[in-house]
């Protein structure tokens, strides 16, 4: 389901700002946005995102999960845990998590997550979940206190390899969030009709 429409794009101003279009548009569930450089990548707190063409990953999914706005906040976890899962398959390196956006390694970031929603009446209508990863950065290309994959590991990364797996974990990580949420809504309607 994640990634089985995937819109690719040399240049973007930002890969969520396209993919909220789209979603708003009604595209559907597991829509991916990627693109080479982004012009305006934005982070939290309307910090950019430096993004050197061709050297990172940069993409935009658009979810739909059936949850109220406040559990939305999970789904940056949801995507650390599986960007860190993807990027140890990949490099073996283990990333940490700085809440609520960061992954880290060697106390540097290496993946910022920019998670975004859209609400009607008190109910989600689409979560965008925008995932920027340095893979071969180097140099100017990163802001201070920042890391990139190659600069970790000594050489460089295929980036197709890694973006296949990151979507593949996300697929993972994402079929047992939204397990979770139904099984915690039965709950919660068994509780009240007792």
């Amino acid at each position: 389901m994640i990634g089985s429409k995937i819109y690719s794009y040399e240049s973007l101003s930002s890969t969520n700002t396209f993919a909220f279009q789209l979603a708003e548009n009604g595209k559907e569930e597991g829509t991916v946005v990627a693109c080479e450089q982004q012009s305006y990548g934005r982070g939290k707190g309307k910090r950019r995102w430096l993004s050197p063409k061709g050297k990172g990953i940069l993409i935009s999914i658009i979810l739909r999960p059936k949850v109220s706005p406040a559990v939305c906040g999970k789904l940056s976890q949801l995507a650390a845990v599986a960007v860190g899962r993807a990027i140890h398959r990949i490099t073996g390196l283990r990333t940490t998590f700085k809440w609520p956006n960061d992954l880290l390694l060697n106390n540097k970031k290496v993946c910022g997550i920019l998670c975004e929603m859209s609400t009607k009446s008190e109910k989600l209508e689409f979560a965008i979940v925008g995932i920027g990863v340095n893979v071969n950065t180097m140099g100017k290309g990163l802001v201070r206190g920042a890391t990139s994959l190659k600069m970790e590991l000594g050489r460089s990364i295929k980036r197709p390899r890694l973006f296949k797996e990151i979507l593949r974990s996300l697929e993972e990580e994402y079929i047992l969030f939204k397990k979770n949420c139904e099984r915690d809504e039965e709950e919660t309607i068994d509780a009240i009709s007792r």
